[in-house]
């Protein structure tokens, strides 16, 4: 059973009466299978199996798995580009996790560091959050542990580590040096968020193995410190360019993972869509595009998504999908169409098939009747939109 935690129902005291609240639409959202092999990937590979994993959704973070061991791992964000994965120990579970998710929702609101790091103390004072009630230990051994420097304004990717409880205790303490740690004598000890949730912190030579989460996330997480920067510089493009309707929180998880190759900013810009627009997701299989084209036309637009007879033979139970899946859009209406036509009750300003048209051919619908019948739903002017793939020059359909 999975567990909601929103800081918002436990910790509401911490916040001020004109509260920010967190932009979890506009924060780092994974698909459910990366977030958690990224989380996960904090912990050495024997110790994953047994692990619990927090995952962040659009409504907060929830409890994703539930382990039976004594790991809880979780997907820190001290800023929207921001990917922490770390696993504490059982006397962790519920000190130190529910300080992560309360930091993040944090640094998701828009609250300055050294505003949140006044918050955090206060929260210690009241007893809001407490410290582990014995030692014990944190894994922060992934390779993809990418924190934002608030100070540099950049992404910075910090080394495998390991961390011991050390509640209140400094470096002068412990004869601690974040500067011998992390640089010249790596392996030496230093303290580092000195406090209830305070570590002992030791870097590692190697990080732990990171083949679930290549595998996992591609498009998704960065391998390199470069390669996330190019991202963020590449993404603060994007935002200038996608409207809020891209956002939409109706749109499914899938299609979030598949927005990296996909490109609906660039797919938004070449069809110039307008708020009334109506459109047709013709064969639109799952419903991607259907769900991003109601997002673009608006409430006052309509996208008519169909499937033909072949797509729902190849592939069981489609339009049901499709019809659950675009349930939350009131603007669209799902139906079956012939192989070889299409009828709308409205004419359209665009109809769009994406990677699906090379499949008329192999299932040899009369390509002639079918354009002619796109042509037919369209108003005067109306555009009909092919996206698919780009066969060898001259040899017609023999590589569809």
């Amino acid at each position: 059973m999975k567990t909601l935690f929103k800081l918002s129902a436990c910790c509401a005291l911490l916040l001020p009466a004109a509260g920010l609240t967190a932009d979890f639409d506009n924060a780092r959202l994974l698909t459910a299978k990366c977030e958690t092999a990224l989380a996960l990937s904090a912990l050495p590979a024997r110790l994953r199996a047994d692990a619990s994993v927090y995952r962040l959704t659009r409504d907060g973070f929830e409890l994703h798995r539930k382990g039976s061991g004594p790991f809880t791992c979780i997907v820190e964000r001290n800023h929207r580009d921001a990917l922490i994965p770390q696993c504490p120990d059982a006397a962790g579970a519920d000190t130190v996790i529910p300080g992560i998710i309360m930091k993040s929702e944090w640094a998701l609101s828009g609250v300055p560091g050294d505003e949140r790091r006044h918050r955090f103390s206060e929260a210690a004072e009241k007893g809001t959050l407490k410290a582990p009630a014995r030692s014990g230990i944190s894994y922060m051994m992934s390779r993809f542990n990418y924190a934002w420097n608030s100070r540099s304004g950049e992404l910075m990717q910090i080394p495998p580590h390991v961390m011991s409880y050390a509640p209140n205790v400094s470096n002068d303490d412990i004869g601690g040096s974040i500067e011998l740690g992390l640089g010249s004598n790596r392996g030496y000890p230093f303290i580092i968020e000195e406090g209830i949730h305070g570590y002992m912190t030791t870097v590692v030579e190697h990080a732990a193995d990171p083949g679930e989460v290549i595998e996992a996330c591609k498009g998704q997480v960065a391998p390199t410190l470069a390669e996330a920067q190019e991202r963020i510089a590449g993404q603060a493009l994007v935002r200038e360019r996608i409207p809020a309707a891209l956002l939409s929180r109706h749109r499914t998880e899938r299609d979030l993972g598949l927005d990296s190759s996909r490109k609906p900013e660039a797919f938004r810009e070449f069809l110039s869509l307008q708020d009334g627009d109506v459109v047709a997701a013709i064969n639109a299989g799952g419903g991607y595009n259907a769900r991003l084209l109601a997002a673009l036309v608006g409430d006052n637009g309509k996208v008519y998504a169909s499937n033909a007879k072949f797509v729902q033979t190849l592939f069981e139970g489609i339009n049901e999908r499709l019809s659950a899946s675009t349930r939350p859009f009131p603007n669209v209406s799902v139906s079956s169409q012939p192989d070889d036509s299409v009828r709308f009750p409205r004419k359209l300003d665009v109809a769009v098939l994406n990677n699906i048209y090379h499949d008329l051919h192999w299932q040899q619908v009369d390509i002639d009747k079918f354009n002619a019948s796109i042509f037919g739903a369209l108003k005067p002017g109306g555009l009909f939109i092919i996206g698919d793939h780009s066969a060898a020059a001259g040899s017609g359909t023999s590589r569809v």
